[in-house]
């Protein structure tokens, strides 16, 4: 067999292989492959292009979502899906690339959800309001964030119990040039409306342990409680009027 035969061979076997591959059903894929934390009730289209119905990873419920392979990652030896879930109360989507070394890439994240989704990572009963997420950069090494660059607003807070009150809202930012703890990422957050001023960090360690400190003033306007709780919780103030505040826990 002629060397140039045997190349044209080869490369109609491989170009075969990766339409067979495209054609592959998604929810064959899922069957065989998918992990504990990810469940879905009905896949349709396939994996280069599929949609799901009723969508939970980690814990995370969606009612849809779809993707949409990019062939132009395979350049930078990735393998990258242009992602969209949604449900009646928000919507995410970004997109997500698999690489070597047990590294994925999330890039462009927009999402608008409810405080709620949030429960499977914090315990925040008593508490709603909104988040919205604006992501350039996240990168995970084995399901753990190990770079983070973007903003991440919670608005309309309201803590329910043991009555209604309005917490107003609060921005936090992680820049991926920020210097903290080795191996740690750093966020700073501030309040953007509502009864109290509000400002500190939030640095989260590769061990999934946090530490959120910072310092806090009710404003001349904030209902009469809020003092008395601060007071009650965080004892006098400093000279300026505000109190410091730190507490930690493990994600």
């Amino acid at each position: 067999m002629r060397r140039s035969t045997f190349w044209l061979l080869l490369a109609g076997g491989v170009a075969f292989v990766i339409f067979l591959v495209a054609l592959l059903p998604a929810r064959l894929v899922y069957a065989w492959t998918a992990p504990p934390d990810l469940r879905v009730h009905f896949v349709d289209g396939t994996i280069f292009n599929g949609t799901a119905q009723g969508l939970e990873v980690a814990g995370f419920q969606f009612g849809q979502a779809r993707w949409q392979f990019q062939p132009a990652s395979l350049l930078l030896g990735r393998i990258s899906f242009a992602l969209r879930a949604e449900r009646e109360d928000g919507f995410l989507e970004a997109d997500v690339a698999v690489g070597p070394g047990d590294r994925v890439w999330i890039s462009g994240l927009e999402a608008a959800l409810p405080l709620s989704i949030g429960e499977a990572l914090l315990p925040i009963e008593g508490v709603t309001g909104d988040i919205v997420l604006d992501f350039d950069l996240i990168r995970l090494r084995e399901a753990w964030p190990d770079r983070l660059a973007g903003t991440l607003n919670i608005g309309n807070l309201l803590v329910t119990q043991p009555s209604t009150q309005p917490m107003g809202s609060y921005r936090v930012v992680f820049d991926d040039n920020a210097k903290g703890p080795a191996g740690a990422l750093t966020g700073v957050f501030r309040d953007t409306s509502g009864p109290l001023e509000v400002q500190g960090t939030v640095v989260i360690k590769d061990d999934r342990s946090y530490v959120v400190e910072g310092r806090v003033l009710a404003r001349d306007d904030a209902p009469g409680p809020f003092s008395d709780t601060l007071q009650l919780l965080l004892g006098a103030p400093a000279a300026d009027g505000r109190r410091s505040f730190s507490f930690s826990g493990r994600l």
